[in-house]
């Protein structure tokens, strides 16, 4: 039995197939790491395209608020005339309110 067995491996080991294992694994390994290489390097890709978007943002918006400003003052100032023209109104008859201030709540209907 013993003597079947080492014909056995001796067959086995003899067509290779340490070398096809060795191999099979050496193949997965570079896979992994490719791979693995691939998601850092995106990962870090979009970081860097993140990082300068907001960048891009931050100086959009500070020109639309220089381009804001420059309106302003280029479309003269707002007189009274002008703001009657859209619709503004004189208060009269001021009403001014106090307001209470809430010292308890209750959710019966017969207390509120």
């Amino acid at each position: 039995m013993t003597a079947r067995i080492i014909e056995l491996n001796r067959e086995y080991l003899g067509n290779g197939a340490h070398k096809a294992a060795f191999l099979a694994l050496a193949w997965a390994i570079g896979g992994m790491f490719v791979l693995y290489t691939y998601l850092v390097g995106s990962i870090i890709f979009t970081a860097v395209a993140h990082r300068e978007a907001d960048a891009l943002a931050r100086d959009l918006r500070a020109r639309v608020g220089v381009l804001e400003v420059e309106h302003l003052a280029l479309s003269g100032p707002v007189t009274l005339e002008l703001a009657r023209t859209f619709g503004f109104k004189e208060a009269t008859g001021q009403v001014f309110t106090e307001r209470k201030a809430v010292t308890a709540l209750s959710l019966l209907p017969h207390e509120r």
